[in-house]
C-alpha cells in the first residue's frame, strides 16, 4: 500500500488498514504421521511444490533459508541415517525435536535484524523468524517442502482489546490426506516445560491466536518483500521521518475455548 502525504508542517499521521479477521485452531490429530507420504513420494506427486520450497533464499548478501550449507546438511544427514524412516511427517517432527534441543529462543537484542539459517546456528539461539529460517533449511535439506509464515500473536486479550505481537512460524508439505492440502503449521519459536510437551502443543497445532498475514511463496522476490519494513521517500532537505510500526486489535471477541487433550496413544484433540 502506498500513501502519498504533501502537507508541509510538521504532523503525526497514523497510517494503517483496517481488516475483519475471523480464526479457527488447527490440529493434527495424530502424531505418528501414519498418512503422511514418504519424502520420496511427495517429490513424485508434488513436483512443483518440491521445487518451489526446498531451494536456497537469499538476497545480494545473506542466505537466509540455505538447505545447501554444509554445517546444515550435515545435520540433516545425520537424523537421516540416525532414524530408520523416510516418513516425511515423522522426520520433520524429529526436526522439530533436534531444534528444541539445540537451539533456544532469544530476542535480537539493540535492535539486531533477522539472522541467517547459518547464524541461528552457529549462534545456538534466535527469535521467531531466525528459528523459523533455520528449521525450514533442515527440512529443505531433507528434500522436505517447507515455507515460512508470518503475521502475529495475540495475547493479552480483555474488554475486546487484544495485544498483537509480530511473529512467525513455519508449514512443512507431509502430503496425504494430513493438514491442508498435505501442509502442516509448526511453532519453531515455543518454550515449554518439556521436549515432549513442544511436539504436543506446537507440533502439527496452530491455534486461533496465531493471524497469519503473509505466507512466503519460496522466490527471493518473496523473502525481499518480508525483509524490508516500512519504506519512504523524502522531498526537501528539511524533512525528518520517524517511522515506527503498530498493531491495533479492537472489537476482538473469543467465540470459543477448549482444552488440549493429548492422549496415552499419542493422539490429541480439544474438549
Amino acid at each position: 500500500m502506498q500513501w502519498d502525504i504533501s502537507e508541509t508542517d510538521e504532523q503525526t499521521y497514523k497510517l494503517g488498514l483496517r481488516a475483519q479477521v475471523e480464526s479457527e485452531s488447527f490440529l493434527v490429530i495424530d502424531l505418528k504421521g501414519e498418512n503422511a507420504l514418504t519424502v520420496k513420494k511427495i517429490s513424485q506427486m508434488y513436483p512443483e511444490v518440491v521445487n518451489q520450497y526446498t531451494q536456497l533464499q537469499a538476497n545480494e548478501t545473506t542466505r537466509f533459508i540455505d538447505p545447501y550449507d554444509p554445517n546444515i546438511t550435515a545435520i540433516a544427514e545425520t537424523i537421516q541415517v540416525n532414524n530408520e524412516t523416510n516418513n516425511s511427517f515423522l522426520l520433520a517432527k524429529i526436526v522439530f525435536t533436534w531444534l528444541k534441543e539445540n537451539i533456544h529462543y532469544q530476542t535480537h537484542l539493540n535492535g539486531e535484524g533477522v539472522q541467517s539459517a547459518a547464524v541461528t546456528l552457529s549462534n545456538k539461539m534466535g527469535d521467531c523468524d531466525d528459528l523459523s529460517f533455520l528449521y525450514i533449511s533442515l527440512c529443505r535439506a531433507l528434500g522436505i517442502p517447507a515455507r515460512f509464515i508470518r503475521g502475529y500473536l495475540l495475547t493479552n486479550y480483555n474488554n475486546g482489546t487484544a495485544i498483537a505481537t509480530a511473529h512467525a512460524w513455519v508449514e512443512v508439505m507431509v502430503g496425504g490426506s494430513v493438514g491442508v492440502n498435505g501442509w502442516i503449521p509448526v511453532e519453531c519459536a515455543c518454550c515449554t516445560t518439556s521436549i515432549e510437551a513442544d511436539i504436543n502443543q506446537n507440533f502439527g497445532v496452530e491455534t486461533a491466536f496465531h493471524l497469519r498475514f503473509f505466507v512466503d511463496d519460496g522466490s527471493n522476490e518473496s523473502l525481499a518483500s518480508l525483509l524490508s519494513g516500512l519504506s519512504y521517500i523524502t522531498y526537501g532537505l528539511s524533512r525528518i521521518i520517524e517511522t515506527e510500526s503498530f498493531v491495533e486489535i479492537q472489537n476482538f471477541q473469543e467465540i470459543e475455548s477448549k482444552k488440549l487433550v493429548i492422549t496415552k496413544e499419542n493422539t490429541r484433540y480439544y474438549d
